[in-house]
């Protein structure tokens, strides 16, 4: 194959060595910021002749067209269409992406077809990604081609049967017992012991109020917060704006005397958090928080899952069991409610376990 002439009006794109990866492909652009890729390459030569191609492309490159390179097609994607998604989508979106371009690398949009995806699947499945995540990722590239495709970038979206979906019990990591809590709670400071006191309150904030760990993170004294405390009613309630939660609309979430309680003891002048978690750039990341609270499950030896060994995790201490005390006091569409579920079938399949209990009734109790 005879190497075509380099892009004249185009970046220089340089062969960039590794130990036991792929060549990189590095380029400096015009607002003096570098780029990289991969050259899916691993003898030089090969190499060189991705950067040819690069530089070519680079020097016609098109943001219209389907030639469009992947890391362009991101930046795109990424400053029109991921800020109408929530927090959570945008998260999703970075660790699929970064997931597809350590493991096939796509140098193009086009190159992200129906086979590049299925050895994608392939690649995850080799690293031991379980098969919810692996759908999670493909649906979350697929939305991405959708959005190429409405812009007009590619003419269709490849058609990829993702992996089915778990079937029988969704449950199977339980809820903590009071017990278990009150043991994680005594163990924090062998986690935390410089600011045990601080991750202690958190917990206590996800036992008794049942928000999702990022919801609480977030919520805020402050009146204009997307998550912020209403003291002005009968009762204090939680101010949901639409982009600051799960069901993307503005709603009011009550809370447990319990939890005002906690919160209550702040200091006069409420500002900022609820609850402060410092992080290295204010509040601390969603993921920290989350590594932290396992960690701490972990420490207490509390198992909620023994069939994979499973410890207690952020869902286990705070939403999974809050809302099963909660089924002692609240009715199926008013647990729905309170649990901000869209569908009935998520509160009886995660969290509902009446109908069975009431079928045990009526049997025990029959007469002989």
């Amino acid at each position: 194959m005879a190497i075509r002439e380099r892009g004249s009006n185009g970046p220089r794109v340089r062969v960039v060595p590794y130990k036991n990866r792929p060549y990189g492909l590095r380029w400096r652009r015009a607002d003096g910021s570098t780029r990289e890729l991969s050259s899916g390459c691993k003898r030089r030569r090969d190499a060189e002749r991705a950067a040819v191609e690069l530089e070519i492309d680079l020097a016609q490159n098109d943001p219209d067209s389907p030639r469009l390179l992947w890391s362009l097609f991101r930046e795109r994607y990424e400053q029109e269409k991921l800020p109408q998604l929530s927090r959570k989508s945008e998260s999703q979106w970075v660790t699929a992406a970064n997931w597809l371009e350590r493991t096939v690398a796509p140098t193009r949009l086009s190159d992200v077809n129906k086979s590049m995806l299925s050895r994608f699947t392939a690649k995850l499945r080799e690293r031991g990604l379980s098969e919810s995540s692996i759908r999670s990722y493909l649906a979350t590239l697929l939305a991405a081609l959708g959005w190429a495709c409405d812009v007009d970038l590619i003419e269709t979206v490849p058609r990829v049967r993702l992996p089915r979906k778990a079937g029988g019990q969704k449950m199977r990591s339980r809820p903590i017992t009071s017990e278990e809590y009150e043991r994680i709670l005594m163990t924090v400071a062998k986690v935390r012991p410089h600011d045990a006191e601080v991750w202690r309150r958190f917990l206590q904030g996800l036992w008794h109020s049942g928000l999702r760990v990022d919801e609480l993170r977030r919520l805020s004294w402050e009146p204009a917060a997307e998550l912020s405390i209403d003291t002005s009613h009968e009762f204090p309630l939680i101010r949901m704006l639409a982009s600051g939660h799960k069901s993307r609309r503005d709603e009011f979430q009550p809370v447990t005397r319990e939890f005002w309680n906690l919160i209550a003891t702040a200091p006069p002048n409420r500002r900022g958090y609820v609850f402060p978690l410092p992080g290295r750039k204010g509040q601390m990341r969603p993921s920290n928080v989350v590594r932290v609270v396992s960690e701490i499950g972990k420490a207490a030896g509390v198992i909620t899952d023994p069939v994979k060994g499973k410890t207690a995790t952020s869902h286990d201490i705070g939403r999974r069991a809050f809302l099963t005390r909660m089924d002692q006091l609240l009715t199926i569409p008013e647990l729905q409610k309170w649990a901000r579920h869209a569908s009935p079938d998520t509160t009886m399949g995660y969290y509902h376990h009446r109908t069975a209990v009431e079928l045990g009734r009526k049997v025990w109790t029959a007469p002989s």
